[in-house]
């Protein structure tokens, strides 16, 4: 079960195929960590990831943590191979991560695929794989928490010393004021293979952390400007099953986000965002003949999460003939294929801003952090984003109004910018399906 091997991450062998029948040592067993499909925006980076590695490998597992049974089968739906982590087993779990990291003693390759034909758990899943692929959008900050810093350290070095790759995706990162943080992503970012951030801030971020060569990160665009959406009739569909059928009225999306309410001042309908997503929709539906769809792009049963928020807005607005909610459980293809088609598009959710960049359609942000900013600056649309977390003097329905009032320049500027963008991102696919090959 065991092997001794040197401590250096470096200098350890990668896995051979693990006892896949007719897969072939080649074929590279990556761990896609942070996805899932309660987050559009996590679900559009999983299956662009799943959909990159399967090209250049046809028979790749691609593998998914889950901590539950419950979450098997949605992920085996779509393609990927679930590991179960077993549970109940902390003193075991120890025991192995410390014989692996501090002795080098590498636990021998489990197989993934076999592993749930037969709905097993294992203590280790790194086990199950040889690289793990980070699609986190934005988790290394201070924003997190020390803890937060230390856990995913602690992780990844478990997975490096199992034999693992570590490839981080592109991401939003910093700033790392707190010590402690600032320690444990410096340490993060030194045993990783390969390492991307998605904006300027974020590279600037990385190359301060202590012992860093900034000449190893990366500057890459969100993977998941490569999403495809479904085909355009698949919008059509639901906007017809909510009422505001396509080609009836304009149409206004909004992709509320609970976050920024939490950022913000105030409760309930008083909350400083929610008045002015308030005063947005109720300016256009006295001035204008737009239809209001309200995306909620995180559904996260069991806790008060976007769509809670724009059935609250909604309700708010007493216009049900012209404002319709989606349910959150829509695919991110579906909601990808309903922002191109619609006409202008408030973005509070970092992923509906890259679907809306993606497809085309003229935009303007109400965000909480740099991500934002500089997707919009690179897309051509600096003057369209606002910021009632760090900016809260920033007159939010002025902004949008000039924005809707220029749409066609903005579309215009997207169709002009963009492709530099999704060049970028799938440059960064493909540096990534080159690490995994690379013997």
């Amino acid at each position: 079960m065991f092997s001794k091997l040197s401590r250096k991450r470096h200098e350890l062998p990668r896995p051979s195929g693990g006892g896949h029948a007719g897969r072939g040592a080649t074929s590279p067993r990556p761990l896609i960590v942070g996805g899932n499909f309660g987050g559009k925006g996590a679900e559009a980076m999983l299956i662009t990831v799943r959909d990159a590695i399967l090209r250049r490998f046809p028979h790749a597992a691609c593998c998914v943590p889950i901590s539950a049974e419950s979450g098997r089968e949605e992920f085996a739906a779509h393609g990927l191979v679930p590991v179960l982590r077993r549970q109940k087993t902390r003193g075991v779990a120890r025991l192995e991560r410390w014989l692996t990291v501090n002795v080098g003693i590498r636990p021998s390759p489990v197989d993934p695929v076999k592993l749930h034909a037969e709905r097993r758990a294992v203590v280790n899943p790194y086990r199950c794989s040889d690289a793990v692929i980070d699609i986190s959008g934005f988790t290394g900050s201070d924003e997190f928490g020390p803890k937060a810093a230390f856990y995913r350290f602690q992780a990844y070095e478990h997975a490096a010393a199992t034999g693992n790759r570590i490839i981080l995706m592109p991401q939003s990162w910093g700033p790392f004021k707190n010590p402690v943080v600032r320690d444990y992503v410096a340490r993060l970012v030194r045993i990783s293979d390969l390492v991307f951030a998605r904006e300027r801030e974020s590279l600037a971020y990385l190359g301060e952390l202590p012992g860093v060569d900034p000449a190893r990160i990366v500057l890459a665009a969100d993977i998941a400007l490569q999403f495809r959406s479904d085909p355009p009739d698949a919008g059509r569909t639901l906007l017809a099953q909510i009422g505001l059928p396509h080609g009836s009225r304009p149409l206004l999306g909004i992709t509320p986000n609970m976050r920024i309410v939490e950022r913000t001042p105030g409760e309930g309908s008083a909350n400083a965002y929610f008045r002015d997503l308030f005063g947005l929709c109720r300016w256009f539906l006295d001035n204008t003949a737009v239809g209001l769809v309200l995306i909620p792009h995180e559904y996260t049963p069991g806790r008060a999460n976007d769509p809670e928020l724009c059935a609250a807005l909604a309700v708010a607005l007493k216009s049900p003939d012209r404002v319709a909610c989606l349910t959150g459980r829509e695919s991110a293809a579906a909601i990808k294929s309903i922002i191109g088609l619609l006409d202008f598009v408030v973005a509070s959710r970092y992923h509906s801003l890259v679907a809306a960049v993606s497809m085309r359609t003229p935009v303007a942000v109400i965000g909480w952090s740099h991500k934002y900013d500089e997707l919009m600056e690179l897309a051509g649309l600096r003057d369209w984003a606002l910021d009632p977390a760090r900016r809260p003097a920033a007159a939010a329905q002025e902004l949008v109004f000039d924005a809707w009032n220029r749409r066609d320049e903005i579309r215009a500027t997207l169709h002009k910018h963009v492709p530099a963008l999704e060049d970028s991102s799938k440059g960064a696919l493909e540096r990534m399906v080159t690490e995994l090959g690379r013997a």
